[in-house]
């Protein structure tokens, strides 16, 4: 069944544009009213990310990644994403993309122009096993695109994810630059008695599921929150550059856990605060192997590999670096549904830093970031129904 495209309202504020003569559009002549230098500059943003999420899709017309030009050393940039965006295209399941520009912000400095915005891609399913499976993958990042204006031409001379250097990038992008620092401070260790999963990891029989204290947690009040919020930040809590912790914790509380009122470093303390005028919270909150090393302790987490998956559950990766994993969990997902619980293709996931609903975790694994690098580890949410 085909994913429907139609009928879908944009987001408030957003700005979207048609792409325009999309076979022949690569630049655009500058002009002597600014302002139409900025519709021109957006809509050549717009159709640059088009192009990229076409990429996946099948949808690309032409061997070069974008019709829109670009200067020497970005095209060159580019030449060496589209290989990888080709490999990534022919493991996934996308029929096509629809592409927003929110809060576009145009500035310019002689020949010089930057265009700062949020952005907002659907890639859609090709096929759907289940009349509520996902319609698409989306997610949500912002990005400063820079502009050289070159021969009374504008091209692309840069593009910048509002990301931390350890973060996931979309699913569009093959090493894409980031604008944020890497995660700093001291982290805990991955456990030694922890086991990795992986598509092919044999199954089993199910585990034991003990009873902890305290009420049973609701798998579907974590998932429909992580659904809500998974393209956006709730102002009732924190929100950090690395923020994919700090969700699924708000995700988990929103399944019935109850908050551990220790002090901040403590690893069996789980909690946020909002004395004025800031946040307050514990590690265990906002730090992704803390939280896991959290779950464990407290009993409300139980890590396997070879089960069936579950809704609510949680999966944590360590994203390693060139040489494999290096024992520290970098990235926090909660399953927010699950089509097949033995196929990667069907359970998809919600998260956030790169704020992201519904991709798959197939998707996720074939990442060419991570695929020969990763450690994946499932947690089941214990004592749920």
């Amino acid at each position: 069944m085909s994913p429907r495209k139609l009928g879908r309202l944009a987001p408030a504020g957003a700005v979207v544009f048609a792409v325009l003569a999309a076979q022949g559009l690569t630049g655009v002549q500058a002009s002597a009213a600014p302002e139409q230098d900025e519709q021109a500059l957006v809509r050549l943003t717009q159709q640059y990310l088009q192009d990229r999420a076409d990429r996946l899709t099948g949808g690309a017309k032409a061997s070069a990644l974008t019709s829109v030009s670009g200067t020497a050393e970005f095209t060159g940039r580019l030449a060496a994403e589209a290989a990888e965006l080709d490999r990534r295209r022919s493991s996934a399941d996308f029929s096509g993309a629809r592409v927003v520009i929110q809060q576009p912000d145009v500035r310019f400095a002689g020949d010089e122009a930057r265009v700062r915005f949020v952005e907002r891609t659907e890639l859609f399913y090709a096929h759907r096993s289940k009349a509520d499976s996902p319609a698409a993958a989306s997610h949500r990042v912002g990005h400063t695109v820079g502009f050289t204006r070159v021969g009374g031409q504008w091209k692309v001379a840069s593009d910048v994810l509002d990301l931390p250097q350890d973060a996931v990038g979309p699913l569009t992008y093959a090493h894409p630059v980031k604008s944020g620092p890497a995660a700093a401070g001291p982290r805990s260790k991955v456990p030694a008695g922890w086991v990795a999963s992986r598509p092919d990891t044999p199954r089993k029989a199910g585990g034991e599921n003990p009873t902890v204290q305290g009420p049973p947690y609701s798998r579907a009040a974590a998932a429909n929150y992580a659904r809500r919020w998974a393209e956006d930040r709730n102002p009732d809590f924190p929100s950090f550059g690395n923020d994919c912790a700090n969700f699924t914790s708000q995700a988990l509380l929103a399944s019935g856990w109850d908050m551990v009122k220790r002090g901040y470093n403590h690893p069996d303390a789980w909690w946020v605060t909002k004395p004025q005028p800031g946040f307050f919270n514990s590690h265990t909150w906002s730090v992704a192997q803390n939280q896991a090393d959290f779950g464990g302790i407290s009993g409300r987490l139980r890590n396997y590999a070879g089960e069936p998956v579950h809704v609510g559950d949680m999966l944590y990766a360590d994203w390693g670096g060139d040489g494999g994993p290096d024992a520290h969990i970098d990235h926090s997902m909660i399953v927010v549904q699950v089509d097949d619980p033995w196929d990667w293709g069907q359970i998809h996931l919600a998260y956030h830093t790169t704020d992201q609903a519904d991709i798959t975790a197939w998707d996720l694994y074939t990442m060419d970031e991570y695929t020969e690098t990763a450690a994946y580890y499932f947690f089941s949410l214990q004592n749920a129904y």
